[in-house]
């Protein structure tokens, strides 16, 4: 699906889900490809998941320039 970006101002590709449950699959086949986020990988439960992602959301992030 496309659809318009204001901030862009252009026409962009849009992931469609046909339900929850493949959105959620890709989500977690996303953040395993990132290495940022292996932590959030080992968890146990669905709130030491999300935990470990906010804790990678606060941590500085390094700029290759």
């Amino acid at each position: 699906m496309r659809a318009w970006d204001k901030i862009k101002k252009s026409y962009d590709p849009y992931r469609v889900y046909d339900s929850p449950e493949q959105f959620a699959d890709d989500y977690i086949k996303t953040i395993a490809k990132v290495g940022r986020y292996k932590t959030a990988k080992g968890a146990k439960t669905p709130e030491m998941f999300f935990q470990f992602l906010k804790i990678q959301f606060m941590l500085p992030i390094k700029l290759c320039i």
